[in-house]
């Protein structure tokens, strides 16, 4: 079924209710034989609705056996008891709602929040089994969901609407698609709205947007021109209660952890590390990830003839990354986009030392010029991790200065804090 079928049938069935409701009286008799005469009609055109929507939810939820969500143990949100009696309700919008920074970010603002406010979430994609439980959420995989979107609005008062925009480099003109059949839907509505910038993107420029949220300087500076007078930065802050403890920085284990696919990285980011591996025959490197770069990545390591001192670990829980972190003597980020990344964080709470390439944020998180490299230079990358693991007092001193910019700066609380006075200032 097309898109322009459905529209019709949209107008159609637009049209039809508009004609009932104005030529009742004069056609019909009494309001039985109205609901007789109209019911066959009506469902006639909402079982073809259905169909279309159900087609469209069939065609996104094959990304479910690519993600392996079923191998991943969900994330059930601790909420706390809301105390607030004017039951306050925020509604979070979100491309999908499956693994990754932006989508725990909403989960750590709901979670930390629930004593004031109600959530609930709309997103494309939830992917089967969701990966984050406990949490109330809405699910409209087409970019067309117009009369959707508003069907919730309808039914339930909504006092602020916070936007989470991003795009996936594999979706991104589907995801822009949505978020702007999200906006048309809500042109008419008086609802204050914040929207978050989470990826290294331009935003979704609109007139109903009252504060745009950068979640780095780098994203600021560089995508954010145009709404400058109505824009702030609000570092994601992690769960530190979560990451606690230390990594063993003699454990000779060199990791790196993303998503493995062509949104941060591309199929050179493997180098630096098959370069080290070269140098440093007594370490091993642990990926922890998965996507479509998994498997460039692991016949690169076979045809470098390296193979034996790398393992590649797929999907971690939330709940289980710790304890592979802690294993990380050095943590890589050989990424060539980048907005924040809280994966790094996680490793500076643990004392981690951080090497990369200088690109995005990451100079902003790792605050040292001299742990990172001019983006895409292999060599010299796999120079300074050899430099780094070589030199146990430069590590111990990185170490310590990671946990305090860490507490300091990227706490959940603190983040979520900022929220919190962001909401208030709305609501």
């Amino acid at each position: 079924m097309s898109v322009e079928y459905m529209q019709f049938l949209e107008a159609e069935l637009a049209k039809l209710q508009k004609k009932v409701q104005h030529n009742a009286e004069e056609k019909f008799s009494n309001e039985n034989s109205l609901k007789k005469s109209i019911k066959p009609i009506l469902t006639y055109f909402n079982n073809k609705l259905k169909a279309f929507f159900d087609l469209d939810r069939k065609r996104i939820h094959k990304y479910d056996d690519f993600y392996k969500t079923s191998e991943l143990k969900p994330y059930s949100l601790k909420l706390k008891k809301n105390v607030n009696i004017k039951k306050i309700e925020i509604c979070h919008v979100i491309a999908n709602f499956r693994i990754g920074g932006s989508s725990q970010l909403v989960s750590d603002i709901i979670e930390l929040t629930s004593d004031v406010y109600n959530h609930f979430v709309i997103t494309r994609y939830q992917p089967v089994p969701p990966m984050y439980q406990n949490v109330e959420v809405f699910e409209f995989p087409n970019n067309n969901s117009t009369i959707n979107f508003s069907s919730v609005f309808r039914k339930r008062k909504v006092d602020l609407i916070h936007v989470h925009f991003f795009s996936d480099v594999v979706t991104k003109h589907v995801d822009w698609d949505w978020y702007h059949s999200f906006f048309l839907s809500i042109s008419s509505l008086n609802i204050p709205i914040i929207q978050n910038v989470n990826v290294p993107i331009q935003p979704y420029l609109s007139n109903k947007v009252n504060r745009y949220i950068y979640v780095s300087k780098y994203v600021e500076n560089n995508f954010g021109f145009s709404t400058r007078s109505i824009s702030q930065v609000i570092y994601p802050g992690s769960d530190f209660n979560l990451f606690t403890g230390e990594s063993n920085l003699s454990s000779k284990v060199i990791g790196l952890v993303y998503r493995l696919d062509f949104d941060k990285l591309n199929d050179a980011s493997i180098d630096p590390l098959i370069l080290a591996a070269k140098k440093l025959p007594d370490y091993t490197f642990h990926i922890i990830g998965d996507g479509k770069l998994k498997h460039i990545f692991m016949n690169k390591v076979i045809e470098a003839g390296v193979s034996n001192q790398f393992h590649f670990f797929g999907y971690v829980s939330y709940n289980d990354l710790p304890s592979y972190f802690k294993q990380f003597c050095l943590f890589v980020a050989p990424i060539f986009r980048e907005s924040f990344g809280s994966v790094v964080p996680f490793a500076m709470k643990l004392g981690i030392p951080v090497v990369g390439y200088n690109t995005g944020a990451l100079r902003e998180i790792v605050k040292n010029q001299s742990l990172l490299v001019k983006t895409g230079e292999s060599e010299l990358l796999s120079n300074l991790i050899v430099d780094v693991v070589s030199n146990f007092n430069l590590m111990q001193s990185i170490s310590h200065f990671n946990k305090e910019i860490s507490i300091n700066e990227f706490s959940r609380e603190r983040m979520v804090h900022l929220y919190r006075l962001l909401y208030d200032e709305f609501i």
